[in-house]
């Protein structure tokens, strides 16, 4: 059969409308929404796709405005919800905890007793819990049936492994949008560096959490600190995460530099702040938390982290 080139451009211009119409319009309902999600994760990230395969997910819950631009900064928050989803469907071994990170990859630690990770409060400095939203969300919250307190460092690491994933689908999401969106769409492209940016504060937040578990730990439950450093299966997951979180937030400053260069014609930029050109606002982008949370993270007392790193 053969093509003509007026069959070939009417063929464009059909996928030209069809995309136009797919970053103009909204998506009415949950089935739009996580079929947009689905299509993400599959054709540009590589564990979110394992993760919301065969998972039961509602884009709605966490994105409840309709528009293209909300959905895509929702995304990384599905990616993130979904993941607790899935290992909670595969943890029904009370021995073992298991930590999905992909189809090929599962850590499997054994369980052991461990404190409340609310418990280790007295040793933290007011100055940090006011400073690291976190904290208050994770380990103080008035929640106390959440993981990451009623289980320790075991569920600590759960929700560290979380951020992980979001982290992950938030950098790979770059594909997508440098396939698909013109720099001239500017508003996504602010939106993108800055909606979803405080994510990376989130392995140096959750790297002091463990650490004033284990200081903790060390003093008042020397038989759980013993067993946190003596165990491979613990000590793989972690230094699994922490190189992941690391390469992602690498590879999404670098990703960011091509951004901003791409985007320049078309906003304002003052130091850290960015804006569309005559917008009414401007955003910070989060460099000055990053590095505010890892210059807590290098005091001294931390160093006992490095007992996870062997």
């Amino acid at each position: 059969m053969s093509i003509t080139m007026n069959s070939i451009i009417k063929i464009s211009t059909l996928l030209s409308i069809a995309l136009f119409l797919s970053f103009s319009s909204n998506y009415n309902t949950d089935d739009e929404k996580n079929s947009f999600v689905i299509d993400l994760a599959n054709n540009h990230c590589t564990n979110a796709k394992d993760i919301l395969i065969n998972t039961s997910f509602s884009a709605n819950s966490y994105c409840r405005d309709n528009s293209f631009e909300a959905l895509l900064n929702a995304f990384p928050t599905v990616v993130h919800e979904s993941y607790h989803k899935k290992t909670h469907g595969i943890n029904l071994d009370p021995s073992v905890r298991k930590y999905f990170i992909n189809d090929e990859l599962t850590f499997e630690v054994p369980v052991f007793d461990v404190f409340r990770s609310e418990e280790m409060d007295g040793i933290v400095d007011n100055k940090y819990k006011d400073q690291i939203f976190r904290y208050g969300e994770y380990i103080n919250s008035a929640d106390v049936d959440m993981d990451s307190q009623e289980n320790g460092i075991f569920g600590i690491l759960e929700e560290y492994t979380a951020y992980y994933q979001d982290i992950l689908a938030y950098q790979e999401m770059y594909s997508y949008l440098e396939e698909n969106i013109d720099y001239s769409e500017t508003e996504i492209w602010v939106n993108y560096l800055v909606q979803n940016g405080n994510v990376l504060t989130t392995s140096a937040e959750f790297n002091l959490f463990i650490s004033w578990y284990m200081q903790y730990a060390k003093v008042y439950h020397p038989n759980v600190y013993n067993k946190i450093v003596n165990s491979k299966e613990l000590k793989d997951l972690y230094q699994y995460v922490n190189n992941g979180f690391s390469d992602a937030s690498d590879k999404f400053h670098a990703n960011r530099v091509e951004i901003l260069s791409n985007i320049e014609p078309y906003i304002d930029q003052h130091e850290l702040y960015i804006r569309v050109k005559d917008d009414k606002y401007f955003y910070e982008l989060p460099d000055n938390d990053v590095k505010k949370m890892e210059a807590y993270l290098s005091e001294p007392s931390h160093q006992i982290l490095c007992y996870l790193a062997q």
